[in-house]
């Protein structure tokens, strides 16, 4: 089990720098919430598929097994917690599968609504407002629920265990909250928030794991 974990660990370092890189290149390179036509959102797409695919690529497919990793590794660490260790546990296995299918659907469309867009850009509007929402609502847009979970069950586990230092724990519940009142009408911008606050929860049970 110390293999695991120390997977786990480096799979929480993983998954802090990817949520990291993504606030980067979607927030400073791309500038991709400042556009709110759609078709300015295809032309980037179009401008920058490689970049896209690749994005896509790593913070979802590549993200869901790593994820996997680091939750069987921090179920290990806290199953003394028996109920909200096996939940988190659950919880963050259906979170990973829901990424995987988010990253699959958007680079899966990408091909297609570039290409229709050259000839028929109203097509390639309906054709990405479709796809988007699917991806969208699976990779979280419509509310951090799955994650915010998983976050709050192996904060509340890892307390009740003494394997996570009290500031840790009470981070990951930030998280959570951040997570699960994303998904309340309106407020789907806190979403950013629950990214940005669990890129340190990730690090630091990272090195959690390791040094158990």
């Amino acid at each position: 089990m110390q293999s695991l974990r120390t997977w786990g660990g480096y799979a929480g370092f993983y998954m802090g720098a990817a949520y990291a890189v993504a606030i980067v290149i979607f927030l400073v390179v791309l500038d991709y919430p400042s556009m709110v036509d759609p078709a300015d959102k295809i032309g980037l797409l179009t401008r920058a598929t490689g970049m896209i695919w690749a994005s896509n690529l790593l913070l979802y497919v590549v993200f869901s097994p790593v994820l996997a990793v680091f939750v069987l590794a921090v179920h290990d660490l806290v199953r003394a917690a028996e109920g909200p260790a096996r939940l988190g546990r659950v919880l963050g296995l259906i979170w990973a599968g829901l990424l995987i299918a988010s990253g699959l659907v958007a680079n899966a469309a990408i091909g297609p609504i570039t290409a229709l867009f050259a000839s028929d850009q109203a097509a390639a509007i309906a054709l990405w407002t479709a796809t988007n929402a699917v991806a969208d609502g699976l990779g979280g847009g419509a509310g951090e629920v799955a994650g915010g979970l998983m976050t709050a069950l192996f904060s509340l586990a890892g307390l009740r265990s003494g394997t996570f230092p009290k500031v840790l724990a009470w981070l990951g519940f930030l998280v959570a909250a951040l997570g699960l009142v994303s998904a309340l009408p309106g407020l789907g911008d806190v979403g950013a928030g629950f990214g940005l606050a669990q890129v340190p929860w990730f690090i630091w049970v990272g090195i959690v794991l390791i040094r158990s």
